[in-house]
């Protein structure tokens, strides 16, 4: 019924239009959400259990990490993984939590010694926007995807590391 969102055009217009015929009613809702529409933005549109609107940001950190921001950026590494036929990620929600907590305990870069058991052998990259770039770019771009992706030159395939170390 009610979109919020960014991603409409400028100066889109809301329509709604109804139909009744005896106890059938039917309404079309113009448009229908952002195009295009980002995990977040279904979120905020989602109402509390009881009936009161949920913050976005509760929505999408409710669960002790960014699952708005964990889905975008998965779904942007398996489109790059799809241009080299290599198979896609799964979340790992568990994952996802730990590192959250170590980041928000500003062990970052992480030191594989400080993680859990699961996940010492784990890789990492890590972004850090250029001075300048807003923290809603960084939330709704894949702005640190793409970085990473940028570099793959750099990377020596063969030992499975950076060529700069």
């Amino acid at each position: 019924m009610i979109w919020k969102g960014e991603n409409f055009k400028t100066g889109t217009t809301h329509k709604v239009g109804f139909a009744i015929n005896e106890n059938l009613v039917l309404a079309w809702y113009c448009p229908t959400r952002p195009e295009p529409a980002t995990t977040k933005e279904y979120q905020e549109n989602v109402c509390k259990n009881d009936g009161t609107c949920a913050d976005p940001t509760y929505l999408c950190t409710k669960d002790g990490y960014d699952k708005c921001y964990n889905d975008m950026a998965r779904t942007a590494h398996n489109k790059k993984r799809t241009e080299h036929c290599a198979a896609a990620f799964a979340g790992d929600t568990a994952m996802a939590k730990e590192m959250q907590r170590m980041l928000n305990e500003k062990q970052a870069p992480t030191k594989p010694a400080d993680r859990a058991a699961l996940y010492k052998g784990c890789q990492e990259n890590f972004y850090t926007a250029p001075a300048g770039t807003s923290d809603k770019d960084v939330m709704n771009k894949n702005l640190a995807t793409d970085s990473w992706y940028g570099k793959k030159s750099a990377y020596n395939f063969a030992s499975g590391a950076s060529a700069s170390g």
